[in-house]
């Protein structure tokens, strides 16, 4: 029997990111995952660096966005907002 390819994910993370931005998505794949769904969850920032939360807490990520292959989902945290001068 041929398995398919697991569907690689990709929350992109930057620094400030929030930390519930990335965590909710990652829990909704991984609950998928519980159930049959054969989903990969990988962390990636824009330079394959390591980035830090708005609370100043160290993400360690997987790559870069710019990873081979291509992935099948990817998850965008929201941008902080902007504050006036």
């Amino acid at each position: 029997m041929v398995h398919a390819a697991p569907h690689r994910v990709a929350v992109l993370v930057y620094d400030g990111v929030t930390l519930l931005d990335v965590a909710g998505p990652a829990e909704v794949f991984k609950e998928a995952h519980r159930f049959g769904a054969d989903y990969r969850i990988e962390l990636r920032s824009p330079t394959g660096a390591d980035v830090t939360s708005n609370l100043g807490i160290r993400i360690t990520v997987d790559g870069p966005v710019a990873a081979e292959p291509a992935f099948d989902t990817a998850a965008r945290p929201a941008a902080p907002l902007a504050r006036p001068p």
